[in-house]
């Protein structure tokens, strides 16, 4: 489990694997579809969407894998692979957490908003996060993301 005080500084994209690059990069356009222009963007080693109202970051897509990046603090815990993030650590994420839990039980229950993970070198942005596979429903993720990050 991760607890708060986990972090993780994520490497360039090109260090990671071919197929973790490939699903990251065609979530970031999915979702990048759904969400203006201006918010969606790609990083060195990450992607990033901000949100409608303030322009502070609302959700991100990061790579974890083993060996790769830097871990700050405790151990993160996290399997290699594509994660989702959104942010929680707003006044408004606890209501856009009950309302899109009912919309999209199946994604919310495999996250919980106080198990909680930070990029840095942002520290104080705590994010819950989704593993990503291959059998997921990238539209119905895709929505998520896009429906937070216009709720922010």
């Amino acid at each position: 489990m991760t607890v708060r005080g986990s972090s993780y500084q994520t490497a360039p994209l090109e260090q990671y694997s071919p197929e973790f690059r490939e699903l990251a990069a065609q979530l970031f356009a999915l979702v990048g579809g759904r969400v203006r222009q201006t918010q969606a963007k790609k990083y060195k080693g990450s992607y990033t969407f901000t949100a409608i109202s303030t322009q502070g970051t609302a959700a991100k897509i990061i790579i974890y894998e083993e060996g790769q990046g830097k871990v700050n603090g405790r151990r993160p815990g996290l399997e290699d692979g594509v994660y989702v993030l959104l942010r929680v650590n707003t006044p408004a994420a606890p209501q856009i957490w009950q309302q899109l839990s009912l919309e999209y039980p199946a994604i919310f229950q495999k996250m919980r908003i106080e198990d909680t993970l930070a990029i840095a070198p942002t520290h104080s942005e705590q994010f819950a996060f989704l593993l990503v596979r291959d059998d997921d429903e990238f539209q119905k993720i895709a929505d998520v993301v896009s429906r937070w990050c216009q709720s922010m």
